[in-house]
């Protein structure tokens, strides 16, 4: 499935500002308030076990608890196939562990794996998406690869049983997304097109009645706009345009496509608009339920309801768009691989489960479904930065976030990241100087940084906690220094010495800077 995070998001600091008398104050960032529940960087697993797809080394048949997997630091993003599950290092580095009967793990053989293991050959990976017994990695470079189950091309191979080893798909490139159904594939390209490959059956591709029953090369489905979210499951097919409107394919069995069938009809093999909906962002997909996301931040459901997997409160299904009242300014929804539990984000960061809850999948500590959100505690105070629901389990990375400066809502972008010094933000040099339009002078005898404007001049010695502001003395609590050869600078200090506003937006860790 494809598991979109749609945002990389950062959580959970606060700031503050310390301000004595001639003492020009920096950006604080003290530890967060809830700091004794957060929980340390990593991938937290739960659910069903008994395949080894939570990689703890065992076969629980349950952990209804989000329990941390050792071995696996800086990840970057996971996937949860059907018995499965895709770990991706901020390296570009994959791991993978459980089930493997068809060498969906990549790892060029089919034993199960109980713990991680790093899948050779791969590097400079973008992303990773699990299916129920088949995954892809998508590489920075846009290429795709496929591993894993695979009888009727949904790997874009050719038709083959298995593939054991990653294997390029073939007549794509330059892919942005892919979803990944249970014998289907939708790949989203950074141009906006969308192709889809595999079992015809249901109409599910998305191509019409008249293509092959196997599609084992990638085949361009016409839309009236170019794309901008996919999402795909067991027999059915969402696509969000650029326009914000949703369009749905595939099996309509519990209302899944959100579309009113005439009598009789129980698929559709071309792309039909669902009604009813504003401008959509994300959509997300469950075996018979489906999600969207729309640009207010509001949700809604429909499809197959038997778990509450909806979110409204009972166990009906619906044919058409409704929205979970329960919920408000959601930022990412991911797909259920195969699966009847739903697993959203709010833009706060909380993080939400409904649904089937026998196998401990929605992470509340007990074993009962839930059929309104239900915020999972565990992660409370925690940064989310990605998320995936397998069949009956789910994945969660924790990462405190990087340090982002804004300019005018501009990012700026260094060749050196951010850094925090005994509590303060520093950046390096030329690039706060150039981006505020400071001219800088350095003096390489003394260590000395002049930076100079047509009103300001700003003084300042590296190790030396002592600065002129147009010749006015400013005692700096943490001095600029070099780090890896690069001089870094306290960015409150140089902000709001030319006059430019600066905040702290905590739940991003952001520094923003108006200059006007």
């Amino acid at each position: 499935m494809m598991k979109r995070s749609i945002l990389a998001s950062a959580r959970k600091l606060s700031a503050a500002v310390l301000v004595t008398a001639l003492v020009l104050p920096l950006l604080w960032v003290p530890a967060p308030p809830a700091a004794e529940a957060s929980l340390p960087d990593g991938v937290y697993s739960y659910g069903q076990g008994r395949w080894g797809q939570l990689g703890h080394g065992d076969r629980d048949l349950v952990r209804d608890v989000p329990t941390r997997i050792e071995g696996l630091d800086n990840v970057k993003a996971v996937a949860a196939g059907g018995y499965h599950s895709l770990v991706l290092l901020q390296n570009g580095d994959v791991y993978s562990f459980g089930e493997n009967n068809y060498g969906q793990l990549g790892l060029g053989d089919k034993e199960r794996r109980l713990v991680p293991e790093k899948i050779a050959g791969i590097s400079n990976a973008k992303d990773v998406i699990a299916g129920r017994s088949h995954s892809f990695i998508l590489l920075e470079n846009g290429d795709l690869y496929g591993f894993g189950y695979d009888y009727a091309g949904w790997l874009g191979e050719g038709v083959d049983e298995e593939k054991l080893t990653p294997t390029r798909v073939a007549g794509i490139s330059n892919v942005k997304k892919v979803a990944a159904g249970e014998r289907h594939t939708l790949a989203l390209l950074e141009n906006g097109d969308v192709y889809s490959f595999g079992l015809r059956d249901s109409g599910r591709l998305g191509l019409g009645p008249d293509v092959p029953q196997h599609v084992t090369t990638p085949m361009k489905i016409p839309f009236p706009d170019k794309a901008r979210d996919v999402a795909a499951n067991s027999a059915h097919s969402l696509v969000v345009l650029e326009n914000g409107d949703v369009y749905s394919f595939g099996h309509s069995r519990g209302g899944r496509l959100g579309i009113i069938d005439p009598p009789g009809a129980t698929a559709y093999d071309t792309p039909h608009k669902i009604e009813g909906l504003g401008p959509a962002k994300a959509v997300a997909t469950g075996d018979i339920h489906s999600l969207v996301l729309l640009e207010n931040g509001d949700l809604y459901t429909f499809g197959g309801n038997s778990y509450g997997q909806l979110g409204h409160g009972d166990t009906e299904d619906r044919s058409f768009p409704t929205r979970v009242d329960a919920l408000s300014g959601v930022a990412a929804i991911v797909d259920s691989t195969y699966g009847a539990h739903s697993l959203v984000q709010l833009e706060n960061g909380e993080l939400y489960s409904f649904g089937a809850g026998s196998n401990g999948q929605l992470g509340h500590g007990d074993r009962e479904q839930k059929t309104t959100p239900t915020l999972i505690e565990t992660f409370q105070g925690s940064n989310v930065l990605d998320f995936a629901a397998g069949d009956r389990h789910c994945l969660v990375v924790v990462a405190t976030p990087s340090i982002t400066i804004k300019i005018d809502g501009e990012l700026l972008h260094t060749d050196v990241p951010p850094v925090i010094i005994d509590g303060r933000t520093m950046v390096p040099l030329r690039a706060i100087f150039e981006a505020l339009g400071i001219d800088v002078e350095w003096i390489a005898e003394t260590r000395t940084i002049i930076g100079t404007t047509e009103d300001t001049r700003i003084e300042l010695t590296v190790d030396s906690t002592t600065a002129l502001v147009n010749g006015e003395v400013v005692t700096l609590d943490v001095p600029a220094t070099i780090m890896d050869g690069r001089t870094l600078v306290p960015v409150r200090f140089i902000a709001e010495s030319t006059g430019a506003g600066v905040e702290w937006e905590a739940r991003t860790r952001t520094v923003l800077i108006t200059t006007d």
